[in-house]
């Protein structure tokens, strides 16, 4: 079977090497590595592997473990996409902790995103302040993402500015 991966690896001595260890243990034999350093954004090195497994029965457990390692972006299987994420960016302005942050990160992980890194900027407590939350989303969740973040808006007071990066 002919697969190809994007991963988001960080940026640190080892990531690359940690992320071929799944690899080797089932069974990937790889064609080809693109590790591209000059493309690095928010700490994360976008790699592109190509390999053949032996079946999905090898497939499957080898993208879990990968999981642990980065985040597979694509994933694709003689030619079918079987996973799409999509990058997205939310900074929330407004007063995001007397508003409950953790159950705006609960929803959105709900809605079908996974909170990949939070950040608060906050001057003075009866200011309001910004948030912003990394979220990756698979493409078939994203509407539903999107809407959740809507209603989080409308609901918190928030205003909420996303940026995409596919």
């Amino acid at each position: 079977m002919h697969v190809t991966l994007t991963l988001k690896l960080r940026d640190a001595p080892g990531e690359l090497l940690e992320a071929l260890k799944p690899i080797a243990a089932h069974r990937g034999n790889i064609i080809s590595i693109a590790h591209v350093h000059e493309q690095a954004k928010d700490g994360f090195v976008p790699t592109m592997i190509v390999l053949n497994v032996p079946d999905t029965g090898h497939l499957m457990p080898m993208v879990s473990e990968l999981e642990k390692v980065g985040k597979v972006i694509e994933l694709r299987t003689d030619g079918h996409v079987l996973q799409n994420k999509i990058s997205v960016s939310v900074l929330f302005y407004g007063h995001v902790m007397r508003t409950d942050a953790k159950n705006t990160m609960d929803r959105l992980g709900e809605a079908g995103a996974n909170v990949s890194s939070f950040s608060l900027d906050i001057s003075d407590r009866s200011k309001p302040s910004c948030a912003l939350l990394q979220l990756d989303v698979e493409e078939k969740k994203y509407r539903s993402v999107v809407n959740e973040i809507e209603k989080i808006s409308q609901e918190k007071s928030l205003l909420a500015i996303r940026e995409v990066v596919m």
